[in-house]
């Protein structure tokens, strides 16, 4: 693996991390709106 390509990865990792980070916050200030709408978007996916 070069370089470039380990960075890509962390870089996705991190991305994905902060993402579920602010989902998660999201998600304590509004308990019961958005969760559901995204586990039904990511079963069909």
């Amino acid at each position: 693996m070069t370089f470039q390509v380990i960075a890509q990865t962390v870089a996705a990792q991190a991305m994905a991390t902060l993402l579920f980070a602010l989902a998660l916050r999201r998600g304590i200030q509004t308990p019961k709106l958005r969760p559901v709408p995204a586990r039904t978007k990511r079963m069909r996916d």
